[in-house]
């Protein structure tokens, strides 16, 4: 099993010197390494979102359950110590498990185990699902493996390249923990890596990306997307906007119950092959039911926006020209929401100092 080592260099004055950090027993790491991980997905992955921990199956507890920034289910199997071939097996086991849910299935396997043990409650996966990526869970998921440890035996890690290499979406990950007195600095490696999926069938970003240009330039909408969805940037510079293969969703960061960071869907740009030229501003409820939901509803009306059954409003724009006709209009709303968020955050931040 191949050691990993850190050193810190410091050139101070010309003169570079070099010492080696005391690597952590395992034993230290172990007992909260899970709780690290739950704390901060994205040592994982970036853009990861844990929806159960030590949820049951049939196979036992599995250790963490996630969908990933593209929106694939993804299993994580935990050892606090090194990974052994048992890993293997335990992780296609849980895998090969959900794999066999249906959609409702698994909404009701994600609500029966979500909100405890530091993950959030969801209590309508498919609904939360469509909200975080634009699109419905359509048919059974085929998850992700993920193999995560302090260390790996050679043996195993023989065995899970020859599945990652054989097609299986597997792969390993090990963590090694050093001490820089009283700190601990965590070195994340990623021993074997699954090969790319083939993108036919696969919602990624670059994939939705490569449809939605597609179909704007079909559409002859490029010019008109590509202006709005950029006014939407400079009006909300704190929005993270996720393509889908019909426009983007828009997201502002809320803290959740259990006080952790999350994206929340406040409003989208979208086309619809029935619409023909038009494009639809949609906004969802919360970014209406807010600390500055007069001010958002009275622009709303100026703007003649339909209100959908959910509490949702939506407009459709005939072209660029009826856009930039009520541009400052737009301009007010995008704003108005902008304050409505910014103002729950501030009444949430003295919430939390005053509880303190």
């Amino acid at each position: 099993m191949e050691e990993v080592f850190l050193w810190n260099v410091v050139n101070k004055n010309n003169t570079i010197s070099v010492g080696q950090f005391e690597k952590v027993h395992q034993t230290e790491t172990e007992a909260i390494l899970e709780e690290i991980l739950v704390k901060s997905p994205e040592l994982l992955f970036p853009g990861l979102k844990l929806v159960s921990r030590q949820s049951e199956t049939t196979g036992g507890p599995l250790d963490l359950l996630g969908v990933d920034e593209d929106g694939s289910l993804v299993v994580f199997e935990l050892k606090r110590g090194s990974l052994t071939r048992d890993a293997v097996a335990q992780v296609i086991d849980y895998g090969s498990y959900l794999s066999e849910l249906e959609p409702s299935e698994l909404s009701a396997h994600v609500a029966a185990n979500s909100g405890k043990l530091g993950i959030d409650k969801i209590d309508d996966f498919a609904a939360w699902y469509q909200e975080q990526f634009a699109t419905p869970i359509i048919g059974r998921m085929s998850p992700r493996l993920v193999l995560v440890g302090l260390g790996v035996d050679d043996r195993t890690r023989r065995m899970v390249s020859f599945l990652a290499e054989s097609d299986i979406d597997m792969s390993l990950i090990t963590f090694h923990a050093f001490k820089d007195g009283n700190r601990i600095l965590l070195a994340r490696q990623v021993e074997v890596q699954a090969k790319p999926v083939a993108e036919a069938g696969v919602s990624s970003k670059k994939y939705n990306i490569e449809k939605l240009n597609a179909k704007l330039q079909q559409m002859q909408l490029s010019d008109f997307f590509r202006y709005t969805s950029n006014f939407v940037l400079e009006n909300m510079p704190q929005v993270y906007a996720w393509p889908n293969q019909n426009g983007y969703t828009y997201y502002l960061q809320e803290t959740t119950e259990s006080d952790t960071p999350t994206n929340r869907a406040y409003l989208s740009i979208s086309l619809n092959e029935t619409k023909g030229s038009m494009l639809q501003l949609y906004l969802h409820p919360r970014a209406i039911e807010s600390d500055n939901e007069a001010q958002v509803r009275t622009i709303i009306g100026a703007l003649s926006m339909t209100e959908k059954k959910d509490g949702a409003h939506e407009k459709w724009i005939a072209s660029l020209e009826k856009w930039k006709q009520d541009e400052d209009k737009y301009k007010q709303l995008l704003h108005a929401v902008l304050e409505g968020w910014r103002k729950k955050r501030e009444k949430l931040a003295k919430s939390d100092i005053s509880e303190t």
